[in-house]
């Protein structure tokens, strides 16, 4: 998906959640706001709790977008680091999608868990989030572990050292950065490698939000609506 596709169908949806719950769902002002009927105050509170919940998940879900696009960028740019080797630049890209390769899934299911639970707790006849629909259609890219460059942390090929040193003119070097080397083809799998793992994660994201979006935000207005109720018939 282009970044004109995101900007025009992703971003919107998100700047209403956000504004929409920046009103009672943030801080939960169900809790304490004395317009609230004491009867009804358990519930509301319930409620409020589950889609701040979701409203948190999908935010990480939208931040963890942005770091494996700054990622990206980053590796494809002509080593911007000073005196950091292009070896130890290699290293720190992998270590963090070896982060977001945990961090993205995570985030998925606290969101599906989350929205699916506040579905029915709101007795609202929306369709469910079918996480394993989303992951299929967002591409191969969902076995992050299995995308992972040769010599990455634990998982590829075996006949790397442990550790992780790479090869380089048929020897081993030892992983020590002043010493060790990175090829170009190295270089040139890993950032391919990074930007398979954005699409896939924006292509999720996008999915999720044209799918269930419009149903959150109905939820959450209508949390909001019946917020601003209790607050106007208070002052009557």
């Amino acid at each position: 998906m282009s970044d004109s596709e995101v900007q025009s169908e992703v971003h919107p949806l998100l700047e209403g959640l956000s504004l929409s719950a920046d009103a009672y769902i943030r801080g939960n002002v169900a809790r304490d706001a004395p317009y609230v009927p004491d009867r009804l105050r358990p519930s509301i509170i319930d409620i409020s709790d589950r889609l701040a919940t979701v409203l948190d998940a999908l935010f990480e879900i939208d931040a963890l977008c942005d770091d494996a696009a700054v990622l990206g960028l980053m590796a494809e740019s002509q080593h911007p680091f000073g005196d950091i080797s292009a070896y130890q630049a290699h290293r720190m890209f992998e270590a963090h999608k070896s982060c977001l390769d945990g961090a993205f899934p995570e985030a998925l299911f606290r969101l599906t868990n989350a929205f699916n639970a506040t579905l029915q707790a709101a007795s609202a006849d929306e369709e469910q989030i079918d996480l394993a629909r989303i992951m299929r259609e967002a591409g191969g890219g969902w076995q992050f572990s299995a995308v992972r460059s040769e010599h990455g942390s634990g998982v590829g090929r075996t006949d790397q050292p442990l550790g992780g040193a790479p090869y380089a003119e048929g020897r081993q070097l030892r992983e020590w950065p002043p010493l060790a080397r990175v090829s170009d083809h190295q270089q040139s799998e890993l950032r391919r490698q990074l930007r398979d793992q954005h699409e896939c994660m924006q292509a999720a994201l996008t999915a999720i939000l044209k799918a269930h979006g419009p149903a959150l935000l109905e939820l959450v207005d209508r949390h909001n609506a019946m917020m601003q109720n209790f607050e106007r018939r208070s002052r009557e």
